[in-house]
């Protein structure tokens, strides 16, 4: 039995118990995850496409190939198109420890979008 074992780490948040992180070993995030990329970026995050991120991929800004994480911190919503392109030549996209998604065009061009704060109703 212990030759078919699977270890996974996932780390959790203490308060709630949420799944926040399930490592390199997924390609796909967890539900929680996506959750909370759907919530903090609520449409596709390419300045001046408004495009509702449940319609978008789950990108990994860092690709899976070279190395790029399965967590909300190297995940962005993007829409089908904007999601194709970004993979051609010339195209950059990081995204800051802050969340801030910095996309460096093949004319060297470098635009940022920050994530919409959420609001609280008084």
């Amino acid at each position: 039995m212990a030759a078919n074992a699977t270890i996974r780490r996932v780390i959790t948040d203490p308060m709630t118990g949420t799944p926040i992180e399930v490592g390199r070993h997924r390609y796909r995030p967890s539900a929680a995850t996506k959750e909370l990329v759907q919530v903090r970026d609520r449409e596709c995050r390419v300045p001046g496409c408004h495009r509702p991120v449940q319609a978008c991929d789950l990108d990994h800004v860092q690709p899976w190939a070279h190395g790029g994480n399965t967590h909300h911190a190297n995940l962005c919503g993007l829409c089908r198109r904007d999601h194709r392109l970004k993979d051609e030549p010339g195209w950059h996209h990081r995204m800051t420890d802050t969340g801030a998604l910095e996309i460096t065009t093949p004319a060297g061009r470098t635009y940022r979008n920050e994530p919409e704060p959420l609001t609280t109703t008084a």
